[in-house]
């Protein structure tokens, strides 16, 4: 027999007879799924269809999970499209009055049916962002709904700068609801969408804020707007509950955008691990004379960390691959490429030993802070050349704080120890090109709490959406909701 996975995209997922019912892959370990209890998950993964034998219906978001789980129950995935979905409408060439052309954003809402987009906040203007897929899908119908009837006059008098009188709709006097067409551009609450006539359908519906989803008349509205393609705004620093997380997914899936600014997305950045070895050193509690010992004094990671800053800089292939195979494998088609480096310490102490100890010329970057009577103040970065790249040592809050700036940076070695991952200012991370950001984490499994901490830290890289070089970021991102759900048994 053949089961079948229908999503909101018009895709089916054609699964063939590799275990007897779909039960056997549906069990109770799958996400919002149990036969004879309450549901996992606020949304089901899966429900039958009412109308066709044998055919199982999914969110859209929810599309790449069920798949994903049925590949590890062995039954062999096969999408065909199946044209629900409208092309996107045709678009012409935007330029902002300052002559820049949010170039990303549109390819994104282009080439995708929903998706979350993350942003900056103080930086980027979701509003600003709805008013130029306005503009350059210009015979699209654009709305943004919110559960808030103050947040939707607010956006549409902001819209209204850009495109001309902009309706809001349940957000002011009834009288607007007697319009005979829904207009091209307008703003709605959920309430307001559900009772407009939407015949004509919805190309693109923007949420502000995907914290809104949660509710019941968020659903409600998403399935009236049909065929729309949905796209959500959240903040970059701002963390959503699993019950969020789980209801977003649902609704917008697992492809991201991430806008530094109003113009430029979030460079590429790719995290790396290798391992670091030697002596057992027995002990349960990390003090700071232990890890001045066995972390900044120590001489197997001072040479590793030089060694492999000297491999990077002058591609040297050869001794990378003898040396750091797993390095060498992740960057296997990018191993002859030259790159700036930046040696991100714990503090000054351990930064000042590395320098020392470092053959290559340097530049200490400090945050004002003093040790052994000597001040360490900010420092410009140096230019970088194709024949000398730069090499700079720094620490992690002069890192975070915004004194490094990273913009032609290619790689940062993390040679110090810490329960959390490199905090990394948002607005340093724009590129106009596909520059790659590599991030290489040490694994000490000399020590049980350092390797708990290198793990630690690979595992926030993952909810910030941060993967392994090679890693397709859709897949990574739906391998790390299963995981965290306990839903797969993925090291």
């Amino acid at each position: 027999m053949t089961i079948a996975v229908l999503d909101r995209n018009g895709r089916t997922v054609t699964f063939s007879p590799g275990l007897p019912s779909i039960r056997s892959a549906l069990t109770t370990r799958c996400i919002g799924v149990r036969w004879n209890a309450a549901t996992t998950m606020p949304v089901p993964l899966a429900y039958p269809a009412s109308d066709v034998q044998g055919e199982w219906i999914t969110r859209a978001g929810l599309a790449p999970v069920a798949a994903r789980l049925f590949e590890d129950a062995h039954f062999d995935v096969v999408y065909r499209a199946t044209g629900i979905v409208p092309r996107a409408p045709r678009r012409v060439r935007l330029r902002r009055p300052d002559g820049s052309e949010p170039i990303d954003l549109l390819n994104f809402v282009q080439t995708h049916d929903e998706g979350l987009i993350r942003v900056v906040e103080d930086r980027v203007d979701p509003v600003r962002l709805m008013a130029d897929v306005a503009l350059a899908y210009p015979w699209a119908r654009v709305v943004a709904v919110t559960d808030s009837r103050r947040l939707g006059r607010d956006i549409a008098r902001r819209l209204s700068a850009s495109l001309g009188r902009v309706h809001a709709f349940d957000c002011r006097p009834r009288a607007e609801l007697q319009l005979e067409e829904l207009p091209r551009v307008c703003v709605s609450t959920f309430i307001g969408l559900v009772q407009l006539d939407v015949e004509h359908g919805i190309d693109f519906l923007f949420v502000p804020n995907v914290t809104e989803l949660t509710s019941k008349r968020a659903d409600l509205a998403v399935v009236r707007a049909g065929h729309a393609r949905v796209f959500g705004f959240v903040p970059c620093g701002q963390q959503l509950s699993q019950f969020e997380s789980d209801i977003v997914r649902s609704l917008l899936g697992f492809a991201e955008l991430t806008l530094v600014d109003n113009r430029l997305s979030m460079r590429p950045i790719e995290v790396v691990r290798t391992q670091l070895r030697g002596p057992f050193v027995r002990t349960s509690v990390v003090s700071p004379d232990f890890l001045r010992h066995h972390v900044w004094h120590d001489p197997i990671r001072t040479r590793r960390v030089k060694s492999l800053a000297s491999y990077l800089r002058m591609a040297e292939c050869m001794r990378m691959r003898d040396r750091f195979p797993d390095i060498a494998t992740a960057l296997a088609c990018e191993a002859d490429v030259r790159r700036n480096v930046v040696i991100v310490c714990d503090n000054v102490e351990h930064a000042w030993h590395m320098q020392r100890n470092l053959r290559q010329p340097s530049l200490l970057i400090g945050t004002g802070e003093q040790m052994r009577g000597q001040t360490f103040t900010f420092a410009v970065m140096p230019p970088s050349t194709a024949t000398n790249p730069v090499q700079v040592i720094t620490t992690r809050d002069a890192l975070a704080n915004g004194c490094v700036d990273i913009k032609t940076i290619d790689a940062l070695i993390v040679a110090g120890e810490n329960p959390h991952a490199l905090r990394i200012p948002n607005h340093l991370l724009g590129s106009s090109t596909a520059r790659k950001l590599l991030i290489i984490e040490m694994i000490d499994f000399r020590s049980p709490p350092l390797r708990h901490w290198a793990l630690s830290r690979l595992n926030e890289y993952l909810e910030r959406g941060i993967l392994a070089p090679g890693v397709d970021p859709v897949r990574g991102r739906v391998d790390h909701f299963l995981r965290s759900r306990c839903l797969r048994g993925v090291t």
